[in-house]
């Protein structure tokens, strides 16, 4: 064989032998591929059919969350198996972690153990299936080892894996545990939806409750509120959030100072449940936040801290809360009039007739329907500057309260009830004060002192009509 035969050979040899090395080289590269593919898998869950997740730990204490019935997105926390109501959850922070859990990458591995068990996450769908994770306790290059089994409606494993997932989305389930999911928010109502409430404060106490004519004061007296300035307490309450939670025991009653609140808020809504707000001591030496404690209906109290921002415009007194004039009635409302003099003489009696008033049978004079129609204006729609609480003619501190009456003004409804406000005056540095006094039986008694100009020429009319009744006798 001569030399250029066999360096041809070689050549040829040499080619075949390449391609079967580039062959093999593509070949393995492939199935490389396809093993790295098939390695990385996800839990295998749909978030947005999940109805219920719960959390066990370690120690075998199990933590649930559940969409309402009939909710498309509301769901509630329960941090224990007592808590039969459990508290809102804020739905985003739900779905962010149910979708971040179903998008994770997790590693399949061979090795089917877990070493000690960390604790175990479940997520149930709307069919009854079950997705069971159970976390290893021991972490490596920022991943720990799970055991993942798919459960039947019959609590029956039907499938089984093991694989790494990242350490931080076991410790935001198990570590954290679903106390990260409540809501902030203390209430979920509306001002609208508020059908009572109650403040309470040291000594003072006031009920107030809405009715088909408005909000009234049910106590410590029943007389009309004013709806403005209850429901800015109504919104300043429901407006409250949470800055955090104190679920650990070492909390004491003495701690929070929630052994004797400061203050108690209560709201009712229409369906009479009542939401509680017990206020206790300061959480900070700067008192930007305080204790309280919570409670809605039959759902277990907790204890958190609440920015102090606005607590202070509450009061308990029903002072802030009456109506600012003695009397809520239009010309509309109205039946007939009397004003008596202090001796209880009979001054005027008027009864609304189409666009004037009726006097002794004849049409009011212009100068008479203008006094009138100032009267009702200033009894009924004109706030007062001053308003205090008489009991059997005393001042809340025990003082003396004078009050000399020039009329007694007495306006009945078209119901049949009749209103009885005693008036008064009182001259101060050339101007005049009309003072309105109402009784509202037990010896307790309101005053509205006002003080516009209107106000002082109806004093003053008020006063001649009853000198002028003094001569006539």
């Amino acid at each position: 064989m001569s030399l250029r035969t066999i360096l041809i050979s070689l050549i040829v040899a040499g080619v075949f032998a390449g391609l079967v090395l580039i062959s093999a080289s593509l070949r393995g590269s492939g199935s490389g591929t396809a093993e790295t593919q098939a390695s990385i898998r996800t839990l295998g869950f749909d978030p947005a059919a999940v109805v219920e997740v719960r959390v066990e730990d370690d120690q075998g204490d199990e933590e649930s969350a559940f969409r309402e019935s009939g909710a498309v997105d509301g769901w509630r926390v329960r941090l224990d198996e007592a808590d039969r109501v459990g508290w809102a959850a804020d739905s985003t922070r739900v779905r962010t972690t149910l979708r971040a859990l179903a998008s994770a990458s997790l590693q399949v591995q061979d090795d089917e153990s877990i070493g000690d068990l960390a604790g175990v996450l479940s997520l149930v769908d709307g069919d009854g299936m079950t997705t069971e994770v159970r976390f290893g306790s021991q972490a490596g290059g920022g991943f720990v080892p799970v055991e993942v089994v798919s459960r039947g409606t019959d609590g029956i494993a039907s499938g089984r894996w093991f694989g790494r997932i990242e350490r931080a989305l076991r410790d935001s389930m198990i570590g954290r545990g679903l106390g990260s999911w409540r809501s902030a928010e203390l209430f979920d109502l509306t001002v609208a939806e508020v059908f009572g409430a109650e403040v309470a404060s040291g000594a003072d106490r006031v009920v107030l409750e809405r009715t088909s004519l408005g909000w009234e004061i049910r106590e410590p007296w029943v007389f009309g509120a004013d709806g403005q300035s209850v429901g800015a307490m109504v919104g300043l309450t429901l407006g409250l959030r949470i800055e955090r939670f104190y679920d650990s025991e070492v909390y004491s009653k003495d701690l929070t100072g929630l052994g004797s609140p400061i203050a108690t808020i209560l709201v009712r809504d229409g369906s009479g449940v009542e939401h509680l707000i017990m206020l206790g001591s300061a959480v900070d030496a700067e008192g930007s936040e305080v204790f309280a404690e919570y409670r809605s209906g039959d759902q277990r109290s907790v204890v958190v801290a609440i920015k102090t921002e606005g607590l202070n415009r509450l009061t308990a007194s029903p002072l802030g809360y009456v109506l600012q004039s003695p009397i809520s009635l239009t010309r509309a409302d109205i039946s007939s009039l009397r004003i008596t003099s202090s001796e209880g003489q009979d001054r005027l009696v008027v009864k609304p007739k189409l666009d004037s008033w009726e006097v002794g049978g004849t049409v009011a004079s212009p100068s008479q329907k203008s006094a009138i129609e100032r009267l009702l204006g200033v009894m009924s729609q004109e706030n007062a500057g001053f308003i205090s609480v008489l009991k059997d003619g005393l001042n809340a501190d025990g003082s003396e309260a004078p009050f000399v009456t020039v009329g007694v003004i007495e306006i009945t409804d078209r119901s049949g009830r009749t209103a009885i406000v005693d008036a008064g005056i009182e001259a101060s540095s050339g101007t005049i004060s009309l003072s309105l006094k109402r009784s509202l039986g037990d010896g307790v008694e309101l005053v509205w002192v006002l003080e516009s100009q209107d106000a002082s020429g109806t004093g003053a009319w008020l006063a001649a009509m009853g000198a002028e009744d003094s001569r006539g006798n």
